[in-house]
């Protein structure tokens, strides 16, 4: 057993994660200024956020946004299960096991160092435009090896609530992270989905649209991290209620 099993848990009380969610929100209130400032000046690339909202609720009313929106998920949901499967099988062996971890290491730094939408262009050469196992493939690489990195990283060797915490914050991270990439590669290679409403706001320099999507998208990365999010919390939860049950010498 480890030197990390055997040491007394920690649990961070919920007044830090009160405050991290005080500077998140502050956060977004500075970048919302500097936004209005940046409108004030340079009001051609950058519009002022009364008309950006403006052009957000009319996108949300919008029956091609939704369309597009759910040919994004479709794209991206298979590919994030499949690649949360396979980075849940090797980062369990890698966590657990330090000679599979280096075993694994060279094979993770080679996806993550080859870049994801070529693999999409690629792709989309022999399935043409709009390739469907193009956009999963490249959500399933990015999140399998995000996945796979937070639990061989976090190096544990049991099925505690650690664990299940490092696996619900490594979910939460791929989750927004393929998303991205799925948005990119459809700038390129899609029809009728958020991305290539994003490209083609871009190419008509429609700056108002432009932000209004990727508002858009922001939520949605929200959305889909959420749950996982969610869940680690409530695991934490639990594992300190359960800590605060036990008698004094049995923690």
């Amino acid at each position: 057993m480890t030197e990390a099993s055997t040491s007394p848990r920690r649990h961070v009380g919920p007044l830090w994660g009160i405050l991290g969610w005080t500077v998140a929100i502050l956060m977004v209130g500075a970048l919302y200024l500097l936004w209005t400032l940046a409108s004030d000046s340079f009001g051609r690339v950058v519009p002022a956020p009364e008309f950006v909202f403006a052009k957000l609720a009319d996108l949300l009313e919008s029956d091609r946004f939704w369309k597009a929106t759910g040919g994004t998920l479709i794209g991206w949901l298979p590919g994030f299960l499949l690649g949360g499967l396979l980075g849940l099988a090797v980062g369990i062996v890698g966590g657990r096991f330090r000679i599979m971890a280096s075993f694994f290491g060279p094979a993770l730094l080679i996806v993550m160092a080859f870049p994801i939408p070529l693999t999409a262009t690629l792709l989309m050469t022999w399935e043409g435009l709009d390739g469907y196992f193009g956009r999963v493939l490249c959500a399933a690489l990015m999140t399998f090896v995000v996945v796979a990195a937070a639990l061989i990283v976090a190096r544990k060797d049991r099925w505690d609530a650690d664990f299940w915490r490092s696996l619900c914050r490594g979910l939460a991270v791929a989750a927004i992270l393929a998303l991205g990439v799925v948005l990119f590669v459809e700038m390129f290679s899609g029809r009728e989905k958020l991305g290539t409403m994003l490209s083609l706001a871009v190419t008509t320099f429609d700056m108002g649209q432009v932000f209004a999507i990727g508002i858009a998208a922001w939520i949605l990365g929200i959305l889909v991290a959420a749950p996982f999010l969610l869940a680690g919390w409530l695991i934490a939860l639990i594992a300190r209620w359960a800590d605060r049950a036990q008698p004094d010498g049995s923690r």
